[in-house]
């Protein structure tokens, strides 16, 4: 028999009994073209054709094709219907996929036709009825033996597919479609399914050029606009907490619509918890009707007062997690199809991994930026600079420095006595407001040993009036921690000592770098703390006639300081 060379009615039923061969029939001649020119489009080792027998409910292998012969079902293979899970599935007519075909045979009761394509190596399939005037009437299968071979993005092809060789074979058709149209469209769909395969392939290229959420939801936005309907498109990611989904970027084709405002809220018992679990696009075709029903929706009901109508939640999926949506937005009632569904399968990939390393990207630009801060805090800019550059041992000799060390009264009693969280708390909150005095004042934190606060002035040299403002933050700090209570419930006293002079400064360690301050100053200044009286802020003679202009400096007389001998300290203030 010749299909497509005569009708098809009784004469068809009575060839598929008698297992006519095909080959060289009109519909052979479109299989072939399909074997061979979708391989690139679609994985398979094998396809072929059943045809349904009404009568007897039988479906008839009338033609295969496989690279390897082992593949092939045995020559007028027919199974009946009732016998598989072909029957709803040729109901629905849906096309299906079965990516493991053992697990399946096993759940279906050991289905004879899946446990026989199992025996000959297949794992996987995509099926597709052939839908034609009276209904189903055929299947066409591809299958593969890899399991797990095809997604749903294959079944947009293959639904095109089905649809022409359906047109060419439909017995209940009162016209036959001609061979060359079928051929024709065939081609142009393999043509235009190229095209669009070169777009998504530039379009993933042009994605891991992008560093920020801008470069990436540009680049989307100009690919979408080929292949998908949209008025509005926007990109929603998950905050860290999984539940509040906030829109980060959107653009839209007209500037009317440039400035909706971009949503953000909990999604927990909205209508994308499903989205998420299941991990597929959701289609709303009539947002009104949508609103009417969650009145709670303010974004969409934001979205349908400027006139849009219909929308595409899309979701955004790395390492099997959900972490972002794309919003497709539509003014046109029921703009959206599974065939969309479908086409933003192929890029979400491409799409997902671009958002991900944007996402990661901004965290470690974000912890750079905290590092900073945090060595800023530490470590003067310029060293810091410096030290950025060598990765090196950074060190230099300032000749006029001041050094400020302050020490919290009586802490030894009090720490021991009280748990330490009360210690840690009490004392977070007063090295934060001293680090706002030294931010504000711009001198130098240099570091904290226990209860002592150490900072510097000077650096980087050439500052005339930097002791003046060391002594400055002493006096504010010695007030300021009057204010503070220690974690027994007094307020903290604090004592002061500040000299000045050359010393040594630099960063030593590799993996732990550390800044530090070395020299006689340094200990002088330590010397000199330790020898004041709380709430009081003591200086060398240095320091005392360097800003003696503008704070009062009186005289406390020789002081026996360890390792200095008999020193003039100035109380200040």
């Amino acid at each position: 028999m010749r299909v497509g060379a005569n009708t098809l009615g009784n004469d068809w039923l009575t060839a598929i009994r008698a297992g006519d061969d095909w080959q060289f029939g009109r519909a052979a001649e479109i299989l072939e073209f399909i074997y061979v020119s979708f391989r690139r489009l679609i994985p398979y080792d094998r396809i072929g054709l059943a045809l349904l027998d009404p009568e007897t409910d039988r479906l008839h292998s009338v033609w295969q094709r496989a690279d390897d012969p082992q593949l092939l079902l045995p020559r007028n293979y027919a199974g009946a219907v009732s016998e598989t899970s072909l029957g709803a599935f040729l109901q629905s007519g849906q096309p299906r996929i079965i990516n493991d075909l053992e697990a399946h045979a096993q759940d279906r009761g050991n289905s004879p036709h899946s446990l026989s394509m199992g025996q000959r190596g297949v794992q996987s399939s995509l099926t597709c009825p052939l839908l034609g005037a009276d209904g189903a009437f055929g299947v066409l299968f591809f299958s593969s033996r890899q399991t797990h071979a095809y997604r749903d993005d294959h079944i947009d092809v293959l639904l095109q597919i089905a649809k022409e060789v359906a047109a060419l074979l439909d017995p209940a058709a009162t016209e036959r479609t001609r061979f060359g149209d079928v051929l024709a469209h065939l081609a142009l769909q393999l043509n235009a399914i190229h095209q669009e395969q070169q777009q998504l392939r530039a379009l993933t290229e042009r994605l891991a050029d992008g560093v920020r959420l801008e470069d990436v939801g540009e680049h989307l936005f100009e690919a979408l606009s080929a292949f998908l309907p949209f008025d509005f498109l926007s990109i929603a990611l998950f905050e860290d907490d999984g539940t509040v989904l906030r829109e980060r970027w959107a653009r839209a084709h007209e500037t009317r619509d440039e400035d909706i405002l971009l949503a953000v809220g909990k999604i927990d018992g909205t209508t994308l918890v499903p989205v998420v679990e299941q991990q597929r696009p959701r289609i709303v075709n009539d947002l009104r009707d949508f609103v009417a029903d969650h009145p709670f929706a303010y974004a969409v009901r934001e979205r349908v007062a400027r006139g849009f109508r219909s929308n595409m939640a899309c979701p955004l999926v790395a390492d099997g997690k959900v972490i972002g949506m794309v919003f497709l937005t539509s003014r046109q009632l029921n703009g959206y199809q599974p065939a969309h569904a479908v086409r933003y399968q192929r890029v979400v990939g491409a799409v997902s991994t671009a958002v991900e390393r944007v996402l990661r990207l901004e965290s470690a630009a974000q912890e750079h930026a905290f590092t900073d801060a945090l060595l800023s805090e530490m470590v003067p800019e310029r060293v810091l600079r410096r030290l950025k550059l060598q990765r090196r041992t950074v060190a230099e000799h300032v000749p006029d420095a001041g050094v400020l060390f302050v020490d919290i009264v009586g802490f030894t009693l009090w720490s021991t006595a009280v748990h330490p969280r009360k210690v840690v708390e009490a004392l977070d909150g007063l090295f934060r407001a001293f680090d706002d005095i030294c931010r504000d004042l711009g001198v130098q934190k240099l570091r904290t040993i226990g209860d002592a606060y150490v900072v510097v002035s000077g650096i980087p040299t050439g500052d005339p009036d930097h002791l003046l403002r060391l002594v400055k933050a002493a006096l504010r700090m010695v007030n300021v921690a009057e204010e503070h209570l220690d974690a027994t419930g007094k307020p903290i006293a604090v004592r002061a000592g500040l000299a000045s002079g050359e010393l040594v400064a630099g960063v030593l360690g590799g993996r732990v770098p550390h800044y530090d301050v070395w020299g006689p100053t340094v200990n002088l200044a330590s010397r000199i703390e330790h020898a004041a009286q709380p709430g009081t802020v003591h200086v060398d003679l240095k320091t005392a006639q360097r800003i003696r202009l503008e704070v009062d400096a009186a005289s406390l007389g020789p002081t026996p300081l360890r390792g200095f001998g008999s020193v003039e300290v100035f109380s200040v203030g």
